[in-house]
């Protein structure tokens, strides 16, 4: 070959590289830039499974739609939750199973799976910031189950529970729809309800404490 054909041979191996290496560099800049953009999408969930795995969970259920509990249900939800602060002092771990078998109860009626592990894959797309205390609160259930929970334990995990109702329950379903302003509409008095059942209002115990130190300032 002679020298032309040489330097030609040479810009077009130039070229090609410069095209692959640019290529790479598009490549790994978008790969990165879609990684930051999961991790901040998951938080601490983005941690715990392979980015495949969190792309077929949004997959799945990044449109889903929650449905808004009705009066009725919520009103089981106040009943059932009493009983759980009754045995907050007295049977901490009754307790701690009893509010993890309310907080799943709800979550299937609000619309999320029914199977564990799905729950806790849809949770981690609607709702990314509780997904960790839902986790920890199921644990602690399990290991309350097994009788080896220490009272601690139980009540982190009522804890945990009570954040998790205050995001679950005190919102509206996403329909995207506007609740009526009527005074005697469904919206209000499901609302209402929603107020009633204030996870943050102490225990029969501590309210009851709460009362009788009130009546003994006031004489």
């Amino acid at each position: 070959m002679d020298t032309v054909t040489w330097i030609i041979l040479a810009v077009v191996a130039v070229a090609i590289f410069a095209a692959a290496a640019i290529w790479l560099l598009t490549r790994r800049s978008r790969t990165k830039r879609h990684s930051a953009t999961l991790r901040e999408r998951f938080g601490t969930e983005y941690d715990r499974a392979e980015e495949d795995e969190l792309e077929e969970r949004l997959n799945r259920y990044e449109g889903a739609q929650l449905r808004s509990l009705d009066v009725t249900t919520l009103q089981d939800c106040i009943t059932r939750w009493g009983e759980v602060q009754a045995d907050v002092i007295d049977w901490p771990t009754r307790a701690a199973v009893r509010a993890q078998r309310l907080l799943d109860d709800v979550m299937v009626a609000r619309g999320f799976p029914v199977d564990h592990r799905e729950r806790v894959a849809m949770l981690s797309v609607t709702h990314p910031t509780l997904v960790d205390d839902y986790r920890s609160a199921h644990a602690t259930a399990v290991r309350a189950l097994d009788g080896v929970a220490n009272t601690e334990e139980c009540r982190q995990a009522l804890l945990r529970v009570r954040r998790l109702f205050d995001g679950l329950l005190g919102e509206p379903a996403t329909t995207g729809e506007k609740a009526p302003a009527a005074a005697s509409s469904p919206a209000q008095e499901r609302e209402q309800e929603r107020e009633r059942l204030d996870l943050r209002t102490p225990a029969p115990s501590e309210t009851s404490a709460a009362e009788e130190e009130a009546g003994t300032e006031a004489r």
